[in-house]
């Protein structure tokens, strides 16, 4: 398991993909990200429990490859735009699909001499951690 520095999603974009390093939750039953672009939903990965990738929902036509790193709770988006940005919501759901814990920011990918990338946010969102417990 990756550890955080924070209670946040943690984001490492570099030119055509993005790492992502997201907290976990006791009683969270699985999770979701979602990737979007000039607010358009690009894809929402779903995962378990453990971390394992269980379901990758495409909302577009364009194909993106998720590629999973050794350790759970961490993974890496890749088929993303070189100087591109992103906005992203991190979930953590109960059995019943209620949010137990939401997460949002946005990242940029680093330009063509892979210089730039940026991310804002990562924190929870206000409200959030309601999910009926």
């Amino acid at each position: 398991m990756v550890e955080l520095q924070e209670n946040k999603v943690e984001v490492v974009p570099e030119k055509k993909e993005a790492l992502f390093k997201m907290p976990t939750y006791d009683l969270a039953d699985s999770y979701t990200l979602t990737i979007q672009k000039n607010g358009v939903t690009l894809c929402t990965l779903t995962f378990n429990a453990q971390g394992q990738l269980a379901n990758i929902d495409f909302s577009t036509t364009k194909s993106y490859r998720l590629k999973s790193d050794v350790s759970a709770y961490q993974f890496t988006v890749t088929g993303l735009s070189e100087a591109t940005n992103y906005g992203y919501s991190f979930k953590a759901l109960n059995a019943n699909k209620a949010v137990l814990k939401e997460y949002a920011g946005s990242f940029t990918t680093k330009n063509e001499n892979g210089s730039g990338g940026s991310t804002q946010g990562g924190g929870e969102v206000e409200g959030s951690g309601q999910g009926g417990q």
